[in-house]
């Protein structure tokens, strides 16, 4: 129910919205309820889940589909369907205005929707699948103004950039049947997890690069992070949806959901996850000062922070330790920041008619206090400031930065952090 309620409520708020225009105003209001009440079965799951649970099907040839419950999977749910929820309720006033409210809110449903089965599924060809649906909804909010020339080249941009990363994680897919041919449920994510030492170097390394150019494409790290800035395009409701709680994070979600693999792959691999993250945080964090736009200037930090998770989880596996703890801590931390700043942001653009221009902005706090105060917090937490909760999960990653210098002599992901 937590992953098909949002999906059911495609349907339904699509034709409340079409065929009655007295329906059409509270399809806001119908999207935001399902997500609670997914976010509420989550917390239950939660509460009441021992530490794993497998729920499995038969589904066609010897694939099987089903529900992979653990501390991560739940963990990724709550926030998802938390965020999502907050995310929705404000944009039932943000969205008030647009004739087309009904196709937005049924297209966020879905998205949340196939966000949470990404998150769930407990085999990777139903993970694929809720994936592609992502990228679809995605492309579609994104250019949900396709009357403006911008939004629609955005949308386009998008789906094309993340198409590169998906087939690479379609062939990444395919290396792991191919080396697993014989078991009798090869892509499901307990299959791999316990026969990963039974596959060839070769094939793992392969496999496990090809699974990372995936995350790359949704995660938006290097080089494949050019779609994220003119995703702005959309609704900022859409950014702050698409930038923290959901699709931007799927990729993280992916290597450390496969972390285990990339424990015991060859070492290099480690260091390209580990680089890649590096290069990401510092080359996305240099552009964001300067940029003039608002709203860019969050989606260039939004890829920074993204290459500290990245980051995190290398150095995870190049020091041979379960780092997907701190990872995730820090993606969860910057889902409620950045969510915050992009709906604060929101309410600056919807008072100051659409002006994107920070060099046109000014004097706010006194005219706006609640938003700038809220924004105000969200930057501190985004900068690692003392006492808040990015202090503790950005410092984390780069302590363990620290440690690989102390145990390799390596210091150069060290200063790129600290420089980051």
């Amino acid at each position: 129910l937590i992953l098909l309620l949002p999906i059911i409520g495609f349907p339904i708020i699509l034709l409340m919205g079409k065929f009655s225009e007295k329906l059409r105003k509270y399809t806001g209001n119908v999207a935001t309820s399902l997500i609670f009440i997914s976010f509420l079965l989550s917390y239950y799951v939660y509460l009441n889940v021992p530490v794993k649970a497998v729920f499995s099907y038969p589904w066609f040839y010897n694939f099987t589909w089903g529900i992979y419950l653990d501390p991560l999977s739940i963990s990724m749910a709550l926030m998802v369907s938390g965020v999502s929820f907050l995310i929705h309720m404000f944009a039932i006033g943000y969205m008030g205005r647009d004739p087309n409210k009904h196709v937005y809110f049924a297209e966020t449903s879905l998205f949340t929707g196939g966000m949470l089965g990404v998150v769930l599924s407990s085999n990777l060809v139903m993970l694929f699948l809720f994936w592609e649906l992502v990228g679809l909804c995605s492309m579609l909010l994104i250019g949900f103004w396709w009357h403006k020339p911008n939004a629609a080249s955005a949308a386009k941009k998008a789906f094309i950039v993340t198409r590169v990363g998906d087939m690479m994680l379609i062939l990444g897919l395919a290396v792991l049947f191919w080396s697993l041919y014989n078991q009798s449920d090869p892509l499901s994510i307990s299959t791999i997890v316990q026969n990963a030492s039974s596959i060839s170097k070769i094939n793992l390394a392969l496999a496990t690069v090809l699974i990372l150019g995936g995350a790359a494409g949704k995660s938006a790290q290097f080089p494949l992070h050019v779609w994220i800035p003119d995703a702005m395009e959309g609704p900022t409701t859409v950014s702050a949806l698409i930038h923290a709680a959901t699709m931007v994070t799927a990729g993280i979600y992916l290597v450390a959901r496969l972390f285990p693999i990339y424990m015991i792959a060859i070492p290099a691999v480690g260091y390209i996850v580990l680089y890649m993250g590096a290069i990401t945080l510092f080359i996305a964090g240099t552009l964001g000062m300067v940029m003039n736009d608002i709203k860019r200037i969050l989606a260039y930090s939004t890829i920074s922070q993204l290459g500290y998770m990245l980051t995190a989880l290398g150095l995870g596996a190049v020091l041979q330790e379960y780092t997907v703890g701190i990872s995730m801590y820090h993606l969860i931390v910057h889902s409620f920041l950045k969510a915050l700043l992009f709906l604060s942001a929101g309410a600056i653009l919807y008072s100051l008619l659409d002006v994107r221009d920070i060099r046109k902005m000014g004097g706010l706090w006194k005219k706006m206090p609640i938003t700038i105060t809220a924004m105000f917090i969200g930057s501190l937490t985004l900068s690692g400031i003392p006492p808040t909760a990015g202090y503790f999960s950005k410092d984390e990653i780069v302590s363990l930065s620290y440690y690989l210098y102390q145990n390799t002599g390596n210091i150069i992901p060290w200063i790129i952090l600290v420089i980051g």
